[in-house]
């Protein structure tokens, strides 16, 4: 593939910032999207700059759509690249209405996504497009495990509840071009919940772990959240109830299944 300084050169543009754009000088460490995904595959790329992944991707599905918010990136995949215009959508993934990627049933989320939205853009994935069970991406290093790890932050408590993650490969940063100030790695993350609604739960997960270094009981009764629940008083009297239980743990010294059993309790005032 042409290094991205030739490309941008060949546009007459600088990678922009602003939109967290560094690209892959070379997809060569992209071979485990092979056993990943198949040709019966909807997938959707997210923000393709100039087309490392998508190269890869287009051997192993008819079934591809790309998504960039970014005018030039677009015009150099339909002029240079030779992909269908009617297969790209110029939108920010952010802000795009749900029934353009509907259309095109859409079951596999990949991309290397720009560090600075990496957390909304899975979330939304997953929170809005339940017809998507798999989502494939490359993310900052230190994130990536962060999506992984079994206890101590509420992002991967969250990711675990409603399906499984696993760290795939590290990426140097020496593989991207303007090179980043750290290293990357891919993650796959698989539908499979755990719990119903996970909405409530990404609420229940700003209530647990509100305040650092303080237990249950003190983050579920005193966060902000909780003046807006309809049985606020309920609530509080669950608390209570469970006081000795609460007070005796922390949210970022739990397992996803112990969290998940205070989850379970706490629901029926979340609705």
């Amino acid at each position: 593939m042409i290094h991205p300084a030739k490309n941008l050169q060949k546009i007459n543009e600088f990678a922009n910032k602003k939109l967290g754009q560094n690209f892959l000088t070379s997809n060569a460490a992209l071979n485990f999207l092979e056993e990943i995904i198949t040709n019966k595959d909807n997938v959707l790329e997210i923000g393709p700059g100039f087309g490392a992944v998508t190269e890869i991707l287009q051997n192993l599905t008819k079934n591809l759509v790309l998504i960039d918010t970014d005018h030039n990136m677009i015009d150099f995949m339909v002029n240079d690249f030779g992909f269908a215009k009617d297969k790209i959508i110029h939108r920010d993934f952010l802000k795009v209405e749900k029934s353009q990627l509907e259309k095109f049933s859409i079951n596999t989320i990949c991309g290397n996504l720009p560090f600075n939205i990496s957390t909304p853009i899975i979330e939304k994935v997953i929170l809005e497009y339940p017809a998507v069970d798999t989502i494939i991406v490359g993310l900052q290093l230190e994130y990536a495990k962060r999506c992984t790890m079994k206890k101590g932050n509420s992002w991967s408590i969250f990711l675990q509840a409603a399906g499984s993650v696993s760290f795939i490969k590290k990426i140097s940063k020496k593989a991207f071009f303007p090179e980043p100030g750290v290293d990357s790695a891919w993650i796959v993350w698989r539908r499979d919940a755990k719990v119903e609604n996970l909405s409530h739960l990404t609420t229940f997960l700003r209530c647990s772990f509100w305040a650092k270094r303080k237990n249950l009981y003190n983050n579920l009764r005193k966060n902000p959240y909780i003046d807006n629940f309809a049985d606020r008083e309920k609530w509080l009297e669950l608390c209570e109830t469970l006081k000795n239980d609460l007070q005796k743990n922390r949210a970022d010294a739990l397992t996803i299944d112990e969290i998940l059993k205070f989850y379970k309790l706490f629901l029926p005032f979340l609705k």
